[in-house]
């Protein structure tokens, strides 16, 4: 395959070069260099080696640095790996808004309050660790949030609202519902990203009074919050994907069902074969016992 002198920036020379680059993954010295960068940025996956002469080698230690000093895999990232005869416009900065700022980096702690959860999802009591997010339902047009509690100690829903818009009182009452709970531990952790709820002076205040630490995740990490992730994905895999409701409100009826079901029946392989609620009920006995 014949290259231009200057990447292909419309039309058919552009598909060609993204094909090119999905079957061979050697670092390309030429115009096609720049569009491993934008489209592909970590080709390694895929069967990429590193170069180990010659010019790619050169283009490989300036990805690599730029990987290690987390600049942007974005649309501006190309250009500090093409040489300056492909360049037709001058080097651009990482974005400072809108959509490419989103996938600059690892990510930053918050201002509110650090990730003191730290991806350590491991927890030796219930109602320690806790984490929660929002996810959003879509049927008949309508829209559905679910705001619900999870309990690192056994996977249990400790509590949960569900809402027909994402609005603070949606958040506000999830977590009123929470520290009204007698057992839970003084000086918990409660886990959250960086939603605007979650930076609301009134939720760091409740959880304040109640002598429990706000966490969140690291900005556009969702990996932080993973765990709770993982149970919006069990729950939209085993009702939403697999029932046809007849309504919005039949939906509503069957998400509180699921949620009943998955804390007393649905069985975890990490909790010995025991449900959420039978692991719970087992350590407080052996706490009985103990004591």
């Amino acid at each position: 395959m014949r290259w231009r002198s200057s990447p292909p920036t419309r039309g058919r020379g552009l598909k060609s070069s993204r094909r090119y680059l999905t079957r061979r993954y050697d670092v390309a010295p030429h115009a096609g260099a720049w569009i491993e960068m934008r489209f592909n940025p970590y080709a390694q996956l895929a069967g990429w080696s590193p170069p180990t002469r010659g010019r790619g080698l050169k283009y490989q230690r300036i990805f690599e640095s730029n990987r290690q000093s987390n600049v942007a895999p974005h649309a501006g990232a190309w250009i500090e790996i093409c040489t300056p005869k492909v360049l037709s416009s001058p080097m651009r900065s990482p974005p400072t808004r809108g959509r490419g700022l989103k996938f600059t980096g690892k990510g930053e702690q918050g201002k509110i309050a650090p990730n003191l959860l730290n991806r350590n999802f491991q927890s030796d009591k219930p109602l320690y660790k806790l984490v929660t997010d929002v996810t959003e339902f879509s049927l008949f047009g309508e829209k559905r949030y679910l705001s619900p509690v999870l309990d690192l100690f056994n996977g249990e829903i400790v509590c949960y609202t569900l809402c027909e818009r994402p609005v603070l009182d949606m958040v506000l009452d999830m977590e009123r519902e929470l520290v009204s709970h007698k057992d839970i531990e003084e000086g918990a952790t409660l886990h959250s990203d960086q939603g605007w709820q979650y930076q609301h002076k009134t939720y760091q205040k409740i959880l304040e009074d109640n002598h429990i630490k706000q966490s969140m995740s690291r900005k556009g990490n969702c990996l932080d919050n993973s765990v709770m992730e993982n149970f919006f994905g069990l729950l939209k895999s085993e009702l939403l994907y697999l029932r046809d409701f007849k309504s919005i409100e039949e939906f509503e009826i069957e998400v509180h069902k699921y949620i009943k079901y998955y804390n007393e029946q649905r069985i975890k392989s990490k909790l010995g074969g025991k449900s959420p609620l039978q692991y719970r009920k087992k350590y407080e006995e052996a706490q009985v016992c103990t004591n």
